[in-house]
Order: C-alpha cells, then structure tokens, then sequence
C-alpha cells in the first residue's frame, strides 16, 4: 500500500505546485494588463524656520487602470524620491485598494521630504522631484487571491511648484510678523496700564 501512495502524493505535490506556478503566470499577464502611472502631484503643506524652508510635504497620485478581466487591488508602494538626481528619502506605502474591471483609481502617497538636510547634501535649490517606485498588486479571483512576487516599476519626474511654496512661504512668514507685532503691542499696552496704576497711587497716597 505504501509504495502506491508515496507515488500519488508525488503527482498531487507536482499538481499543486503547476497549478500555482500557473496561477502566477496568469497573475502577471491580468496585470501586465493594467496601466500604471503617476498623474499629478499636489503640495500639502511647508515649514518654515525663521523665513528658511525646513520640510514640504506633498501628494503624489498614482494611478491604476483595470484593464484586466477580473478585479485586482493595490497591495503596497516602495521606492526612492530624487531631488534633482540626489536621493532624498525612501517611501513605503501600504493599502489595500481593489478595483474592479474597466474602472481607475487614483491613490496618494504622502510625500515628507526633509528640505533643509536636503539642501546641504545637494548644494543648490533643486528645480525637479522625481518619484521612482515599485508597486506590488493582487489579482483578485473567486476562491483566493494571487499578490505577484513581480512588482510593476513606476518613475516619473514632476517641477517643484516653487511659486506654491514661495506663496505659502510668505503667507507664514506674514503670519508670524501679525503675532510677533501683536505680542509686542500686548506688551505695550501691559506696561502703559501698569505705569498709570503706579502714578495713581503715588498721586493719592495719604500723607503722613
């Protein structure tokens, strides 16, 4: 009896094993199938240290066209930022966003780029951001799910808004120069009330 099972679990090991070696051919192809690419780019915010940029924080949309047969989901995002061509950080992105057949989806990765350590290892302000990454998806079936073992890689290269920032850059600075001028006239107004309620005591203190 043993020597007709050892011969049957064989066949059904290699079954198995074909059939999931086949499951992530057909994985590659349905997604091989889908359009990936970065479309816009937007800025979220700035900080500033005095009236010097410290960090800018953006959002990049990747975008993802199902042109498959069945649905398929955005598992993660890894990469590298560029400023100019001097690597700033590393991202990783983790969603799990599933899009059916025919439709898009557009995801965005938040952005934390350290400006200020930044410009000391590149020398000059830099005029491009580039977003270079691999995106790791799941094809989505009835019984299970097949995440590849292949990412797709992704690269495009946006202009820094330097306007946006300059703009914002100033809105803060402003903003910090209103506080500033109404803490000193806070300060003012302290000192004028103290130096009136002096003189008023002195003017009606009794006589010995």
């Amino acid at each position: 009896m043993k020597k007709i099972i050892a011969p049957v679990a064989v066949i059904f090991l290699f079954g198995a094993s074909c059939q999931t070696v086949q499951d992530n051919v057909d994985a590659r192809k349905n997604l091989a199938k889908c359009t990936y690419e970065f479309d816009r780019i937007e800025l979220r915010k700035v900080e500033i240290g005095g009236v010097r940029l410290q960090t800018m924080d953006f959002n990049v949309f990747v975008k993802i066209t199902n042109n498959s047969p069945t649905d398929v989901a955005l598992d993660k995002v890894e990469g590298d930022i560029f400023l100019d061509e001097h690597k700033t950080i590393n991202i990783s992105h983790k969603k799990f966003l599933r899009i059916k057949p025919g439709e898009s989806a557009s995801e965005p990765i938040v952005l934390h780029i350290p400006f200020a350590s930044a410009l000391k290892t590149i020398g000059h302000r830099p005029e491009n951001l580039t977003v270079a990454v691999k995106i790791y998806m799941t094809l989505m079936l009835k019984e299970k799910h097949i995440t590849s073992p292949y990412p797709l890689d992704v690269e495009k290269t946006f202009p820094i808004p330097w306007d946006q920032i300059n703009a914002e850059i100033k809105k803060q600075s402003g903003q910090i120069e209103e506080k500033k001028a109404e803490v000193q006239e806070k300060a003012k107004d302290k000192i004028s009330d103290q130096t009136e309620a002096a003189k008023k005591k002195v003017k009606f203190k009794k006589p010995f």
